[in-house]
């Protein structure tokens, strides 16, 4: 039980700190590239937007 539960934190430990780097990495980009996020994140949403309609469209 206790092994597991040591190897059970390390995985946390290992995925906090993948989660946090990733964070930091993706507010420096957003930070320096505003234009051209809000560019691809217009793009993407509409991508989404017809998607969406098409999966309804076939019902």
């Amino acid at each position: 039980m206790g092994r597991a539960l040591c190897g059970f934190m390390k995985g946390m430990v290992v995925g906090l700190l993948a989660g946090a780097t990733l964070g930091a990495l993706a507010a420096s980009y957003m930070h320096k590239n505003r234009r051209g996020l809000k560019r691809n994140v217009g793009h993407a949403l509409r991508t989404v937007g017809d998607l969406t309609d098409s999966v309804l469209g076939m019902f």
